[in-house]
C-alpha cells in the first residue's frame, strides 16, 4: 500500500552550523547558553579546559548567572562552568549571584533554579564564598523554608556543611526564630523533621524553643503539620520532655484520642514514654466520662489497641476491653520525610 511521505521526512531540517571557533559566537553566548544544541556544544568546549575558551564564555555569562539559572538549559551550563573556573572567576560569579538578594531568593523558589543553586553551592571553594551566598539568603528564610523548592535549598545547605560550621549555625539560628511558623507549615514541618531526627537541630541547646513548644503543645498537636513535629520531639526520647508534655496535656487525652491529628501525638507518647507515664495516659482515657465515645471512635479504638499491645508485652494488667478488631481502624498517620 502506498505510504505518503512528507517532504520534511525526506529532507529533515539541517542542524545549525557549529562554529570552528568561539569567536564566531562572540557577543551571542548568553543566548546560545539557553539553546539545547548550542549549550551542549559550549559544555563540551568547557570540558576541554582551555583557559582562553573558559574566559570567553565566562566573560559573557558572569553577569547573567541568575537569569540563566531560571532556565533549565542555561542552569546546566552555569554548573558546568563552575567546575572549570578558577577561584578568582568563582569570586566574580558569587558577586554576580548575590548582587540582588531578592532575585537570588526568586531563583531558589524556581523549579530549575533551586537545583542549580544547590549544585552551585557545592562547588564553592572558600569560606567567604559560602558566607556571601548564605548571608544573602538569611533575610528570606521564612519564605524559603515554607516553599516547595525553597525548603529543599535550605535543607541541602545544612546537609553539605559541617554540623558546627558557622554557616550551619547561622541557618539554624534563623530557623529557631521561625520554628513555630515552620512547625505548622506544609513544607516547613518536613525540614524541621529532618533536622530534629538527624540531630542537627538540638532542642537541648535551645531551652527557649523547648519551653515554648511545651506551652503550645496542645495547639500544635491539633494541627495537621504541627502534630508531626510534636511526634518528632517525642521520638527523640527525652523523658523529662515527655513528662512536661503529659503534664501540659493532662485532662485532654480522651478527647485528643478521637481527633485525627492529636491522636497520633497521644499514640507517640503512649509508645515512646516510660511505662509509668504511658499507664497514666491510658488510665486517664479509660476513666474519662468520654470513654464510651472513645470505644466507638475509629481513632480512639486504634489507640486503645496499641496501648493493649504495649501493656501486654510488659505484663501490666489493664482493664478488659471489648473486641476492637471488628470495626474499621483509621489509617495510620504518615510522617513525611524530606527527599531531594
Amino acid at each position: 500500500m502506498f505510504k505518503y511521505v512528507t517532504s520534511a521526512a525526506v529532507n529533515p531540517p539541517a542542524l545549525p552550523p557549529v562554529p570552528h571557533s568561539l569567536e564566531d559566537w562572540k557577543g551571542e553566548l548568553f543566548w546560545k547558553a539557553m539553546d539545547p544544541i548550542d549549550s551542549s556544544y559550549l559544555s563540551r568546549i568547557l570540558r576541554h579546559r582551555k583557559p582562553e575558551d573558559i574566559q570567553l564564555i565566562f566573560s559573557e555569562v558572569k553577569d547573567q548567572i541568575c537569569a540563566l539559572m531560571f532556565d533549565g538549559i542555561g542552569s546546566s551550563l552555569i554548573i558546568c562552568l563552575c567546575g572549570v573556573c578558577d577561584e578568582q572567576q568563582m569570586n566574580q560569579m558569587v558577586s554576580s549571584l548575590t548582587a540582588d538578594a531578592h532575585i537570588l531568593m526568586l531563583v531558589c523558589l524556581n523549579s530549575h533554579g533551586f537545583k542549580a543553586i544547590a549544585e552551585f553551592v557545592e562547588r564553592l571553594r572558600t569560606p567567604k564564598q559560602i558566607y556571601d551566598v548564605i548571608s544573602t539568603l538569611l533575610p528570606f528564610m521564612a519564605r524559603l523554608v515554607k516553599h516547595q523548592f525553597g525548603y529543599h535549598v535550605i535543607g541541602h545547605f545544612v546537609r553539605i556543611f559541617p554540623k558546627h560550621a558557622k554557616e550551619t549555625q547561622s541557618i539554624l539560628d534563623a530557623i529557631a526564630d521561625i520554628f513555630f511558623e515552620m512547625a505548622t507549615d506544609r513544607y516547613g514541618h518536613l525540614l524541621l523533621g529532618e533536622l530534629l531526627n538527624s540531630g542537627v537541630f538540638l532542642l537541648e541547646s535551645r531551652p527557649s524553643i523547648l519551653s515554648k513548644l511545651i506551652a503550645d503543645v496542645h495547639e500544635l498537636s491539633h494541627d495537621t503539620y504541627g502534630c508531626c513535629v510534636v511526634q518528632d520531639v517525642i521520638e527523640l526520647g527525652m523523658h523529662d520532655v515527655h513528662r512536661e508534655i503529659v503534664a501540659q496535656l493532662n485532662g485532654d487525652f480522651a478527647k485528643m484520642s478521637m481527633h485525627k491529628d492529636a491522636e497520633s501525638v497521644v499514640s507517640a507518647l503512649m509508645m515512646k514514654s516510660k511505662e509509668e507515664l504511658a499507664a497514666q495516659i491510658y488510665n486517664e482515657i479509660i476513666r474519662s466520662p468520654n470513654f464510651s465515645r472513645v470505644l466507638v471512635d475509629p481513632f480512639g479504638k486504634c489507640l486503645l489497641e496499641e496501648a493493649r499491645t504495649r501493656f501486654k508485652e510488659t505484663g501490666r494488667n489493664i482493664l478488659p476491653l471489648p473486641d476492637l478488631h471488628e470495626e474499621t481502624v483509621r489509617p495510620k498517620k504518615k510522617k513525611s520525610r524530606m527527599r531531594v
